[in-house]
């Protein structure tokens, strides 16, 4: 897998921290995608679409996604951060010998190739969180140690990437 693509398990808050610090510091497109919205084909090209801004003529297909994840003309950026949360949620609808999810990381490793010859860095984070807030506490110390988890994670990745 492409280093660009990362798989992680981090809580919400460390996403959030990481897709604030991209926003803010390095000018980034960040899109957040909800796994569990997109269960099936149609509504992951639903999800994709909205969080993306792709254009009203968006033809809901993979070629389609192809197309608009590499172009993106239309917005302002440095760099592209998309994140997936409950990534193990994503095409749950869909029959598993398809093997949607394993398609489309191949579809996003070749849209990061594109962009980097653009010399456009694009981040990739399939998370799979791990916490259950109901099972225990999930206080003020566990959000900044999420907190600090995010800021470090940020500075790795854009060292690593040169972003």
């Amino acid at each position: 897998m492409n280093d660009a693509i990362c798989k992680t398990n981090f809580s919400d808050s460390t996403l959030y921290t990481i897709m604030s610090l991209f926003e803010h510091e390095k000018d980034a497109f960040v899109c957040y995608l909800r796994g569990e919205l997109c269960e099936s084909e149609s509504s992951f090209f639903r999800e994709i679409s909205a969080a993306m801004r792709f254009p009203y003529y968006f033809g809901w297909n993979i070629y389609a996604f192809d197309e608009c994840i590499t172009d993106l003309e239309w917005l302002k950026f440095s760099c592209i951060l998309l994140v997936i949360n409950n990534f193990d949620q994503i095409f749950k609808e869909e029959d598993p010998s398809e093997g949607w999810p394993e398609y489309l990381i191949r579809h996003l490793e070749a849209a990061v190739e594109d962009w980097e010859t653009q010399n456009i860095p694009m981040l990739v984070i399939l998370n799979y969180p791990e916490i259950d807030k109901n099972s225990r506490r999930y206080d003020y110390r566990m959000r900044i140690r999420d907190a600090q988890i995010g800021q470090e994670f940020f500075k790795n990745i854009c060292k690593k990437r040169g972003i």
